[in-house]
């Protein structure tokens, strides 16, 4: 078994909301409903 380093993000905090910012994942999707719960688990 090989283990890889993963590379971490660079110059302190980053924003992944701010479409600016090199961490962008883009918007955070609004709720619309209650969350599910299944088997105990929410969904």
């Amino acid at each position: 078994m090989t283990l890889t380093a993963a590379t971490l993000a660079s110059g302190g905090t980053h924003d992944p909301s701010n479409s600016s910012d090199g961490e962008y994942v883009g918007a955070k999707p609004a709720v619309t409903a209650a969350p599910a719960v299944i088997d105990d688990v929410v969904q």
